[in-house]
């Protein structure tokens, strides 16, 4: 059915339930093993999320119950950031071989169970973030040894058992914290020790750090530890993926792209830092950091002999909103001193001296989500410098409906190619991805970035993206890809507006190439376009076929079924798959041999018989002839009134064909008055839509003058625009099919405007 109106076309629906993804509510699963260890898991998803990216996975101590910490604020506010759940473990063991070898199995059985259970089968390939302090700290590091495609970072906290302490592969790529308690009176200092001695060098990418004064409690670890996993989230997690179509490939970090930290030099009151190229010693025993701004972390955090015991945040922990002020105060330090550095992060935001007021601390505002750290450098009167305890606060996002950023149309591609289109996705929880073309969802293609590979002419079309969180779904505009090669033509022109008499008729103008004689059929369409629910019709057109120049009609019609070339009309329309006209409905229709020789410009010119009201009318050209045929349409003009709704002036073309087809199209208003034409329409608009599709392809309001255009201009033979007229045009390459391209008036405006369809390609 080639009708090119979108209030005449059928559109397929939208059915929101399965093309979005379904937002679940939030929910807590409990699952209890019913063991003689009593095992227990509970999941607990934040938010009404589309998909869960991922799991922080908070594993329990020795023969303790984490469960609780699957509801803790901070952790949820935490997943929430990245659309994350957050599993919390009771009474496993470690993963260690020493204990049970099936351990491992069993959690990842009453994973799949839970999947089930919450209908979130990305669970099961969801990636980790592991964290834990002693026999949850050695379930960390197991996790990674086990599945270290699926872990994000480790933090093995003050653990003495590990299930593989000289691991290969990718496991050693994952970046991880190794915290022991100074004072530990068990294994774990040296079972942790033995951890970065050994595969430092081997290239993991790990940092050792001891928590001075601590034995086997958690201390102030916390304050290093979460923000460090938190960045490697956003450093490791691609953007706007999601395991919603399979595993999720975490980037691999770039360990010249680091910091290293001499592994004791923190014992001396200043733990070193530098970046991987400048850093003096041998790299390959060093602690590797992933960033300057942890590496400022981790020294706060490490250096021994603090310049005093105290270090308060007014905020606590958190979470807090974005925009909370938060105050950093510590205690006097130990000895005379010279001035105070305090730092968010790396960021110096403030040095003071003794003489000032409120030396002690510093106040600042927060608005990036995610850990803010304070702590301070303090010199000494002898020229010593020592670090203050780092606190960490988390700020929570603001609950944001998803945005896109506008898609780049790719250039052509030679077939076999590649093309990769990227998205800039805004938006809280993130939001899931999904790209489409034509409308359809493509399956996989879930990341920010989306690559077509070995590109052939059947994936010429018009590519999207949605993205989709609790707050509401968005689509991107659509961008084009073409296939170079192939050859297309244009077999169908139509135009839709307002039909009356004299200067208010209907008046589609084209042009033909080549030299021969063209068959066409040509429909003036009134009544049979009320059956697609199309209000005020024009209820008996007549239709005339005139050279340009001419005043004498070649071919006319009034009424096809009356006509002699019914039958013929009737063929020609099922063997084009154009839909059927009403059996004796007052529609008109023609099947005209048109000659080339005695002109190339013919005006189709629709009007009202007798007494008929003016009403709205469809203006079709079909050609019926193959792609090599030697006459070809090339042009098609129309000049109407447009106005609101249904009486917008519209045109329609149709490109049939293995190739891309390059078209120069135009809404010409205020350039029409100089040529005498009355009411033309000040500031036109135009879009193009392509035929039963919900998008817009191209748009454009005051063509701007450019030279490109211009260009164009000259190659089709259209007449030149002034340069800072509010005509409106585009040069644009499309694939194969039916187009729509309105024109309308800028603030609802009306008027006359004629619109022009050139085909460059000579």
């Amino acid at each position: 059915m080639r009708v090119f109106c979108p209030t005449c076309v059928p559109l397929l629906a939208w059915i929101a339930f399965w093309l979005a993804p379904v937002l679940l509510p939030a929910a807590v699963y409990d699952l209890a093993l019913g063991d003689a260890y009593n095992r227990a898991l509970r999941l607990n998803v934040p938010d009404a999320l589309p998909v869960v990216r991922g799991l922080i996975i908070y594993g329990n101590g020795a023969n303790g119950d984490a469960r609780g910490m699957a509801t803790d604020p901070e952790l949820v506010a935490l997943a929430e950031t990245w659309g994350f759940a957050v599993l919390a473990t009771s009474r496993f063991y470690n993963f260690s071989s020493r204990f049970d070898a099936q351990e491992f199995g069993i959690f990842e059985a009453r994973l799949q169970e839970l999947a089930t259970l919450s209908r979130r089968p990305e669970l099961t390939v969801a990636p980790w973030l592991p964290i834990g302090h002693s026999n949850g700290g050695q379930m960390s590091y197991g996790f990674n040894t086990l599945r270290p495609e699926k872990v994000i970072a480790i933090v093995a906290s003050k653990g003495a058992f590990y299930n593989d302490v000289r691991p290969e592969g990718i496991a050693l790529r994952t970046p991880g914290l190794l915290v022991a308690g100074e004072v530990d009176p068990g294994l774990g200092t040296a079972a942790i020790r033995d951890l970065f001695y050994g595969n430092r060098p081997r290239g993991a990418l790990w940092a050792w750090v001891e928590d001075q004064g601590v034995n086997h409690s958690l201390g102030n670890s916390n304050e290093l530890t979460l923000p460090f996993v938190a960045a490697m989230v956003q450093a490791r997690y691609p953007a706007g993926a999601t395991p919603v179509n399979g595993p999720v490939s975490l980037v691999a970090l770039d360990e010249q792209a680091g910091w290293l930290t001499d592994p004791e030099s923190y014992q001396a009151g200043l733990a070193d830092i530098a970046p991987y190229a400048s850093y003096p010693k041998d790299k390959t025993v060093a602690g590797w950091l992933p960033s300057r701004r942890l590496a400022y972390i981790f020294r706060a955090f490490a250096s021994y002999n603090k310049a005093t015991p105290t270090a308060t945040l007014s905020t606590g922990a958190g979470p807090i909103a974005a925009g909370t002020p938060v105050t950093y105060t510590i205690g006097q330090p130990v000895a005379l001193w010279t001035a105070i550095e305090f730092y968010e992060g790396d960021i110096l935001l403030r040095r003071s001296t003794p003489a000032e007021s409120g030396a002690l601390s510093v106040t600042a505002t927060p608005t990036a989500a995610g850990y803010a750290v304070y702590h301070a450098l303090v010199t000494f009167a002898d020229g010593t410098q020592r670090t203050t305890v780092p606190r960490r606060v988390l700020v929570r996002t603001t609950l944001q409906a998803p945005g896109i950023g506008s898609l780049v149309n790719p250039p052509a591609v030679d077939p076999g190619g590649n093309v990769t289109l990227t998205a800039s996705v805004t938006g809280h929880p993130v939001p899931v991805l999904q790209w489409r073309k034509d409308g359809a969802a493509i399956p996989g293609a879930t990341n920010a970035t989306f690559t077509l590979a070995n590109a052939q002419a059947g994936d010429m079309g018009f590519y999207s993206v949605t993205a989709s969180n609790s707050q509401g779904t968005v689509e991107s505009d659509a961008v084009i890809l073409t296939v170079n090669g192939g050859g297309s033509r244009l077999a169908n022109l139509s135009a839709r507006g307002l039909a009356g008499t004299g200067e208010n008729a209907l008046t589609p103008g084209i042009v033909l190439r080549g030299a021969g004689r063209k068959p066409l059929l040509i429909r003036a369409v009134g009544p049979t376009l009320g059956s697609f629910g199309v209000s005020g019709v024009l209820s008996d057109p007549t239709l005339e076929v005139i050279p340009l120049g001419a005043t004498t009609a070649l071919a006319s019609n009034d009424n096809w079924g009356a006509s002699a070339e019914a039958a013929a009309v009737r063929a020609a329309t099922s063997g084009l798959q154009a839909f059927a006209l009403a059996e004796g409905s007052r529609d008109a229709a023609v099947l005209p041999l048109l000659n080339t020789a005695a002109g190339v410009l013919y005006t189709v010119r629709v009007e009202p018989a007798g007494t008929t009201a003016a009403g709205l009318a469809l203006a079709e050209v079909y050609d019926p002839e193959g792609p090599m045929a030697p006459v070809r349409l090339c042009n098609l003009s129309t000049r109407g009134y447009t106005g609101p709704g249904e009486t917008v002036l519209m045109a329609g073309f149709f490109v049939v064909g293995d190739g891309a087809k390059r078209v120069l199209i135009r809404a010409v208003g205020p350039s029409l008055a100089p040529l005498g034409v009355r009411g033309a329409l000040e500031d036109p608009q135009l879009r193009v839509i392509p035929l039963g599709k919900n998008l817009v392809v191209a748009r454009n309001d005051n063509w701007g003058g450019t030279t490109a255009l211009q260009a164009a201009f000259a190659q089709v033979s259209a007449f030149a625009l002034p340069a800072d007229s509010r005509d409106a045009a585009v040069a644009i390459t499309l694939p194969p099919g039916g187009y729509t391209v309105l024109a309308t008036g800028a603030g609802d405006t009306t008027g006359v405007v004629l619109i022009e369809v050139y085909d460059m390609d000579r």
